[in-house]
């Protein structure tokens, strides 16, 4: 606790340069996971505001590290989303990251900046039939969230899986307007 509350005061303390010391912080993995997370947290932001690019590649080596811990590569990834460039960076890495839990962060990191790119990609997802189920459905929620209610309609005769199908109704459901009660009461009706 004491260091993490250390970190936020140098953080937002004035005319003090602490993106080196965060970035060496953030990747000492003899330091506390949450102390190294912290770290994370602040680097992108203080690195920003101190033009130090060096600084803000951090999130991304430790993302790329396979034997780092899981929890700090997670907040990596949440790191690497709030860049300016960060969701073009996590689109084009996808593929290397392995572990579920950070595809699903990598999806809803981009999912939530929601330019035009980031929204194909994820319906591109949520139509992989390699891809996790778990991770799919982390795709449709986020089209969900970015009120593409239109592109999920599509999606749902394109999906292979029911309980993405399910999700897909349930967030049809959640809308709510007059086009997907529509929608709705046309799938209710099919009878295949």
């Amino acid at each position: 606790d004491a260091a993490r509350n250390a970190i936020l005061a140098a953080s937002i303390a004035d005319s003090v340069r602490i993106a080196q010391p965060l970035a060496a912080m953030a990747r000492n993995k003899s330091l506390a996971s949450s102390v190294r997370e912290s770290a994370l947290k602040w680097v992108g932001r203080v690195a920003a505001r101190e033009g130090d690019r060096d600084a803000t590649r951090v999130a991304r080596t430790i993302l790329e590290d396979r034997d780092d811990q899981l929890d700090v590569r997670e907040r990596a990834v949440r790191v690497i989303g709030e860049e300016p460039d960060g969701p073009a960076y996590l689109r084009a890495n996808y593929a290397t990251i392995q572990e579920t839990t950070l595809r699903e962060r990598a999806v809803r990191m981009i999912g939530e900046s929601g330019t035009k790119a980031d929204l194909d990609w994820l319906r591109s997802v949520a139509l992989d039939q390699a891809e996790r189920t778990a991770v799919r459905e982390r795709a449709v929620r986020m089209l969900a969230e970015a009120n593409d209610a239109r592109s999920l309609r599509a999606l749902y005769d394109q999906l292979d899986d029911a309980s993405l199908r399910e999700r897909v109704i349930r967030v049809m459901a959640e809308i709510g307007d007059n086009e997907s009660r529509r929608w709705l009461r046309e799938i209710v009706e099919r009878s295949s």
